[in-house]
């Protein structure tokens, strides 16, 4: 009994093992069919993927577009600019009787000035400079006044007389001088004869050094 058991087995244990011979051989087949290429006709070779070239990946060139440097592009220097010295009546002196007038707050420089009526009566102003202008306050109370630059009398009627109160008006300007020291003087003149007596009345003067 026991070997016609073993028998009937035999043909059933070949045929398994031929299953799974079969079954190798095809999973043998399908790996080596998978790793070749889809097409042998059309097969190329895949250039391998490199980085882009220095020259490739540089950014373009830029052309400069900043300002000239200030070396390339500053004007030729020029002479320092000489600013005008202003004197009030504190830098004047006085010959006769003066009225030295302080602490006005109506634009008169410093707010100060030196007033006379009296004829003959004189200012005096010394400086170092190529010019000079001078300014007063003018009003109907006004006289007139000579002007004398370096003892040579340059102008013999300065008017200090207006309609309304001007202060830091423009009453003589000297134009070029030579470069160095002068002394400008002003005096009192005597009034005309249908005019009462008035007030040369100077405020400050600016001078070109």
């Amino acid at each position: 009994m026991l070997m016609t058991r073993s028998r009937s087995k035999l043909p059933m244990t070949v045929a398994v093992a031929g299953l799974l011979l079969v079954a190798g051989l095809a999973l043998i087949i399908y790996g080596v069919v998978s790793r070749r290429p889809a097409s042998l006709g059309t097969q190329t070779q895949a250039t391998p993927a490199t980085a882009p070239t220095a020259a490739a990946t540089a950014a373009p060139t830029t052309v400069a577009t900043t300002a000239p440097t200030t070396a390339a592009t500053a004007a030729p220097t020029a002479p320092a600019a000489r600013i005008p010295v202003a004197v009030s009546a504190d830098d004047f002196h006085f010959r006769g009787k003066w009225q030295v007038v302080s602490g006005m707050n109506d634009g008169r420089y410093a707010g100060m000035s030196a007033r006379s009526l009296i004829p003959g009566a004189r200012l005096i102003v010394r400086f170092v400079g190529h010019g000079i202008r001078l300014y007063g306050v003018n009003g109907p109370g006004g006289g007139a006044g000579s002007v004398a630059i370096d003892g040579v009398m340059v102008d013999p009627d300065v008017s200090f007389r207006a309609r309304l109160k001007r202060p830091h008006t423009l009453v003589f300007a000297s134009g070029p001088l030579p470069q160095g020291p002068h002394r400008l003087s002003v005096t009192v003149n005597a009034p005309a004869p249908d005019r009462r007596r008035g007030y040369v009345n100077v405020e400050s003067a600016a001078y070109d050094p």
